[in-house]
């Protein structure tokens, strides 16, 4: 038992199962087991062999799966296809995957029809919609690509016409069957009533994606769908394509026409703004304002465009003018934070505190308005006024009851207690924190309060005993309500998608897995076992996403005794082997590995932010290209979606930082989510802080609160690693 927990939490790889554990596993697992590690890890033969062998199936439907899987691996797609076909015949729940491995194995050998014969059969036994949606994708996916080598079905024109209820076609399917076809006039006609970018989706980003990576022949697309291009683009953040796309727009005769130019001014205006040409962006909004009149966003972007020129007058100016003509508006709310923040960072707290005050009394449903009341009490803090500070953060407590400020603010209030000597006071709220929220932050700087006060009930203790079983009967136990039973048909929705994750399809396990974990929330036992599932199957991403919500469903009281199984699933140890081996070559601990990957990407390795940053240590492509010219690599984007290059990418990273910042672990992770020259501006400036106000003055808020739970992951990583290490000794 310890020996594998020490391996996990040390960052080796988590594959050899000790006794207990299997016991563990095989009450969760489903009863036919033989063959199913085997082919989750791809030893082909090794499962065939253990599936013929094996005298003690009880369904012989999966049994038939099984072999027919084992064979495709094998490239043996005969016998594939007869244990299949066996399988499929006994019309039981493996029917319809199945039949869908038939198709596969057709569609391989290129006989497209067939393929779509089977992928039928297999949608019409298909028993949730979105594995009926996978299925029907596929088939239209080889219709898009295949069509000439498909023979006159006249049942699939008729599914092609008309979906099965409940099923539509993506519009980036159907841009993709647009394109094979290079049907232009079609696309153009897709893109200007399809895409309105009055109501923005993920789609309109994919559409667009799809078409930037197309070479559009000049003059097929119509100026209006140009223009309505540029415009997506822009709100996907993919700045230089709209730019490439308004320019083509521009080159037609008829965009005064067709275009008003109060929309394309603006637009031009701010698409400057994006790419950073800021002097464009005012003469183009000078322009606007000239003809139209000021808009909030306009004003906006003409004060942050000459801060960023460094016309800090003008700036000023420009901030004065958005406060006065849109006192209500959400950038108003914005600026003042700035003023108060500048107030602060020169010393004048009084100043400080009168704009924060502003901000929270006129426009107390913003979302700043807690973290402005916040910033007063450390104002006074800073002033050496602790009766005041205390009084702030008392306020703070009662009034803002469900913020996430709300333990740090409890944590100050302990704090003044103990600067103005009131240790009982202290000792009380510094016990409090740490017990109820026993892995956030201010818990592990309320222990460090503690120490300091030498109290006895310092040490966080954490649970030595792995027990799967054990810790969902705790989770049980600490619902609130009696847990949901599942309908019959959930109940063989979960047993699908057990079976499923046993045997490596782990997508389509979520097909009838995901639908049970929205629709049973409250029932823990049943979301410790998907979180589980997910896990062992080698998808750490869907697990962690079900665990960490564990976080806020158990209650406030029961926090300080979460078992040590449940926080192996809060914190993840994903891609072990990789972090293991980039932690060693660059002298870095796997554990802040770990908490920098649980906080940046949820240890999805193809995670890509808003902002362009890459996989699970959420690499932005210039800094991957830096790095690999330093460890002599060639580079392409691509790259950063190999788990293994980025996580061996941002080890390297934060250990430059470590040591650029001389071993100091929040200058480092500062720099990793702010930059490295901001970590400095804002080292120079706060240097001589104490540990708490040097966090808490991090000059941006994104930072900041990364900083927090960063370290707070770390903390807890190594809070694991020492509760595995005690009970091998």
């Amino acid at each position: 038992m310890a020996s594998f927990l020490q391996t996990f939490f040390r960052g080796a790889l988590p594959i050899i199962l000790s006794a207990w554990q299997v016991c563990a596993v095989t009450a969760w697992a489903p009863l036919d087991a033989a063959g199913t590690q085997s082919l989750r890890a791809g030893r082909f033969a090794d499962a065939l062999e253990e599936v013929l062998v094996d005298t003690t199936f009880s369904d012989t439907a999966l049994r038939y799966f099984k072999l027919g899987c084992a064979h495709a691996g094998l490239k043996n797609y005969g016998k594939a296809v007869f244990y299949f076909k066996q399988s499929a015949r006994t019309d039981s729940l493996w029917a319809p995957f199945a039949y869908e491995k038939i198709g596969d194995v057709e569609q391989e050998g290129g006989r497209f029809e067939n393929a779509l014969q089977a992928y039928r059969a297999a949608l019409d036994g298909a028993m949730t919609q979105r594995y009926q949606h996978h299925l029907y994708s596929e088939m239209y996916r080889i219709v898009t690509e295949h069509l000439g080598e498909i023979g006159d079905l006249e049942w699939l024109e008729e599914i092609m016409e008309e979906p099965p209820a409940g099923i539509e076609v993506s519009l980036t399917d159907q841009l993709e069957r647009l394109i094979g076809e290079q049907a232009w006039r079609q696309i153009d006609s897709l893109v200007e009533n399809l895409l309105d970018t009055s109501q923005y989706h993920q789609t309109h980003c994919d559409v667009a994606s799809r078409l930037i990576q197309e070479p559009v022949p000049d003059s097929v697309l119509s100026t209006r769908a140009l223009f309505r291009l540029s415009k997506i683009a822009f709100l996907c953040q993919a700045y230089p394509a709209s730019s490439d796309w308004l320019l083509e727009a521009l080159s037609r005769r008829d965009f005064d026409d067709v275009i008003h130019p109060r929309t394309y001014l603006y637009h031009r205006a701010s698409l400057n703004f994006r790419l950073g040409n800021y002097n464009k962006c005012i003469r183009w909004f000078r322009r606007y304002e000239k003809k139209y009149g000021p808009t909030p966003g306009m004003v906006y972007m003409l004060a942050r465009s000459y801060r960023s020129l460094g016309k800090a007058a003008l700036a000023t100016e420009w901030y004065d003018r958005h406060i006065k003509l849109y006192p209500r508006h959400a950038k108003t709310h914005d600026i003042l934070w700035y003023r108060a923040w500048q107030k602060e960072e020169a010393g004048d707290n009084e100043a400080a505190r009168e704009r924060y005050r502003t901000i929270y009394q006129n426009h107390p449903g913003r979302s700043r308005a807690d973290d402005a009341f916040f910033r007063c009490g450390l104002s006074y803090v800073k002033d050496g006024k602790h009766a005041a500070a205390l009084a702030s953060f008392r306020s703070f407590t009662k009034k803002y009851r469900s913020s996430q400020m709300l333990v740090g603010a409890r944590y100050w209030k302990a704090k003044c207690h103990m600067l103005l000597s009131e240790t009982d006071s202290a000792l009380a709220g510094f016990r409090e924190i740490s017990r109820d929220h026993p892995t956030d932050y201010y818990a592990y700087r309320s222990r460090e309060m503690l120490k300091v006060l030498n109290d006895s009930l310092a040490q966080f203790v954490m649970d030595t005993v792995y027990d799967e079983i054990a810790a969902a009967a705790w989770l049980d136990s600490t619902a609130r309500s009696i847990r949901q039973a599942l309908k019959p048909q959930d109940s063989i929705s979960l047993t699908i998608g057990r079976v499923l994750s046993s045997l490596g399809m782990t997508d389509h396990a979520e097909y009838f897995l995901e639908p049970l974990e929205i629709c049973y929330p409250a029932n823990l036992y049943l979301q410790f076992q998907l979180a589980r599932l997910y896990q062992e199957s080698g998808n750490p991403t869907r697990s962690f996403s079900i665990s960490r919500r564990f976080k806020w469903r158990i209650p406030v009281d029961s926090r300080g005794g979460i078992p040590l199984a449940l926080y192996a699933l809060m914190y993840p140890s994903g891609f072990a082997e990789n972090i293991r081996r980039s932690a060693a070559e660059f002298n870095v601990t796997p554990q802040l590995l770990y908490a920098i990957i649980r906080q940046e990407s949820i240890f999805d390795p193809v995670i890509v932010s808003p902002a362009g940053a890459v996989g699970l240590m959420q690499i932005m492509p210039f800094t991957g290209e830096e790095i690999a010219a330093a460890l002599k690599d060639t580079f392409t984007v691509d790259l950063l979606y190999d788990p293994a290059i980025n996580v061996r990418y941002g080890a390297y990273y934060i250990s430059k930082l470590l040591k650029d910042f001389d071993g100091n672990m929040v200058l480092a992770v500062a720099g990793y989510n702010g930059g490295p020259h901001n970590a400095k501006k804002w080292f120079r400036h706060n240097k001589d802080d104490g540990f708490d106000m040097f966090v808490e003055d991090i000059g941006f808020t994104e930072t900041r609160r990364y900083v927090k739970k960063v370290l707070a992951n770390y903390w807890t990583y190594e809070k694991l690693a020492e509760a595995v290490a005690s009970v091998e000794d």
